[in-house]
């Protein structure tokens, strides 16, 4: 048998709140975990890999659940209780030393946040029974109020114990080209894997109504820059531009988004956060994407659909969105407010170059990041592990 096990090193309550009431939504979970497993399911062309998903819940017991993609899910009690509060479970690891007496099984284990905690104690556990391990990792970030677990963990045991994984997956180039720079990984253990498209999207409409439909997709904080976005919407008010403004998901800003798009009267709507198949209807629809964060964003989803969809994105000249946006042909890279305001006004004011940019963004994104290549590619990798283990035990 071989197998392919996931960890995601996560309190899964922290993720989706609705698994509270009702943790068998687990089965129907649409995230980022689950349509990567979904997808090395549909590009195993040899079909002899089985995939299983592990992670942490609030529970006292261990559940085993089937998604609805046909893999199963695992999930462990977070039973292992530190002084710090940190997402810890002793269970995991009495499964694994478990799962190690099959002797007839081969397996690679991949373990998706390699900045969390678990992930350090995971590898060298692992290591230690001669296991092949694959890290992911969608963005990391060091931060001055962690002070303390960001110097353990990005400057002492990151640089350590990647070192003990046998392919590093990288989400952007900034990630990548850190791990080979700064950490001193051999390329030869690093992949460079971002978030990618199954195919070029259909755009249903433009200009729908006479007027330009703008979206934002993310938290509604003001570290995702709301004001930035409020303040280039009343810009084009003042200037007579005709648009709706889409917001998608929740946070502490809501209320200053209501109570200044009324006071302006700018048409506006706030959308909790909906499955992939609701919001790749909604982008159908709309004409522009905003992204204003002025710090990394990681492998931006948002963006990434945006532009299959044939949106325009305007976003601050960040690491990894950058990676996306070709500047002036399928969007704009921005460095300061102003800039920022006037970008939008001019694809505002100005339908056919939005359209010349939706073109582009649309070819240019299913020609460099096109889902196959990078699946395949990552396929290959666990046949290619799991084969030498085969010969090693020989």
């Amino acid at each position: 048998m071989k197998k392919i096990i996931h960890i995601l090193p996560h309190n899964i309550y922290k993720f989706f709140p609705q698994c509270r009431k009702n943790i068998t939504y687990l089965s129907e979970l649409d995230h980022h975990i689950t349509r990567f497993i979904r997808n090395c399911i549909v590009y195993d062309e040899k079909s002899e890999l089985t995939h299983e998903l592990r992670t942490i819940w609030d529970g006292n017991n261990i559940l085993e659940l089937v998604h609805n993609e046909w893999f199963l899910i695992k999930v462990f009690p977070q039973d292992f209780q530190i002084f710090l509060p940190l997402e810890t479970s002793f269970s995991i690891f009495k499964a694994i030393k478990n799962e190690l007496k099959i002797e007839w099984c081969k397996r690679v284990w991949h373990i998706h946040s390699y900045y969390l905690f678990m992930f350090d104690f995971l590898v060298l556990y692992l290591k230690y029974k001669w296991e092949k391990i694959f890290a992911h990792h969608r963005w990391w970030w060091f931060t001055y109020r962690a002070l303390p677990y960001s110097l353990y963990k990005y400057v002492f045991m990151l640089p350590i114990i990647l070192r003990f994984c046998e392919k590093i997956f990288a989400q952007n180039k900034t990630e990548y080209y850190r791990l080979n720079t700064r950490y001193k990984i051999n390329k030869n253990k690093l992949i460079l894997f971002p978030n990618s498209i199954l195919k070029q999207r259909e755009k249903t409409s433009f200009l729908k109504d006479h007027m330009v439909h703008i979206v934002f997709i993310g938290r509604l904080e003001r570290v995702k820059g709301i004001v930035d976005i409020l303040n280039a919407l009343y810009f084009l008010q003042q200037r007579g531009q005709v648009f709706d403004m889409t917001f998608i998901w929740e946070g502490s800003m809501r209320s200053k988004i209501e109570d200044f798009c009324s006071k302006y009267s700018i048409q506006y709507t706030i959308t909790w956060w909906i499955d992939s198949n609701k919001l790749n209807t909604l982008l159908q629809e709309k004409d522009i994407c905003v992204i204003a964060n002025k710090k990394a964003e990681g492998s931006s989803n948002a963006v990434l659909e945006s532009l299959a969809y044939g949106l325009p994105v305007i976003s601050y000249d960040i690491e990894w969105i950058n990676d996306f946006i070709e500047s002036g042909k399928s969007g704009f890279l921005v460095n300061s407010q102003n800039e920022f305001k006037n970008k939008l006004f001019d694809l505002v004011s100005n339908p056919s170059l939005i359209k010349t940019m939706s073109s582009f963004a649309q070819k240019d994104i299913q020609a460099r990041f096109n889902q196959s290549i990078f699946f395949k590619t990552l396929i290959g990798h666990y046949y290619e592990s799991i084969d030498s283990s085969n010969r090693n035990s020989r």
